[in-house]
């Protein structure tokens, strides 16, 4: 009886190393994985204390996103993400229905491009290239429900420009029953 009391302590003591040792393996690996990205979220966008309520939540070191209310019915979301070889940032502008007629997909490209335009930001050459997509959206064919098109000027292939091309810029226009969304992303491949 008491060899099979030892070897039964013996086993759990065995598959609780070993469990130990998978949930050891597991942290390192995920901490590995979380510092292989060199890249982290670039700095704020926008300039600190622009705006009345303006927020900044970075919930890891390689993403944050912003938020403003630049005028009543608009908000303004910023989100920024980077990693090993990429940075991303999309701004989301988010619009309540009004009683004013609706716009059609090219003013409201034209709306996203003057409020991106005026917002308060650090660095103003910043969103040069972006601004330049913006004016040229409307000439770019619709592929499902955004328009694309690569850095190189090159049109995405299967959906996504390739690193050669060295990221790319989308926009899209969403129209809901109590607001219009529309989501415009730049994206830098390295």
């Amino acid at each position: 009886m008491s060899g099979r009391t030892a070897t039964g302590t013996g086993s759990r003591l065995c598959s609780r190393l070993g469990l130990a040792s998978v949930l050891f393996f597991a942290a390192a690996a995920s901490a590995l994985a979380e510092d292989s990205c060199s890249f982290m979220a670039p700095d704020p966008v926008l300039r600190p204390h622009a705006y009345p309520g303006q927020t900044l939540n970075q919930p890891s070191r390689h993403s944050s996103t912003e938020t403003v209310r630049p005028h009543a019915g608009l908000r303004i979301a910023i989100r920024q993400d980077g990693c090993a070889d990429f940075v991303t940032t999309r701004f989301t502008l988010t619009v309540a229905r009004g009683r004013e007629r609706e716009r059609s997909e090219d003013e409201w490209i034209d709306f996203a491009r003057a409020e991106v335009a005026g917002l308060k930001i650090r660095e103003p050459q910043r969103l040069k290239e972006l601004d330049a997509f913006l004016a040229r959206a409307h000439g770019i064919a619709r592929r499902k429900s955004e328009r694309a098109i690569c850095r190189d000027g090159s049109a995405p292939d299967a959906g996504d420009c390739s690193w050669d091309s060295l990221g790319g810029y989308t926009v899209s226009v969403k129209r809901g029953r109590k607001a219009t969304t529309i989501s415009v992303t730049e994206y830098v491949s390295a």
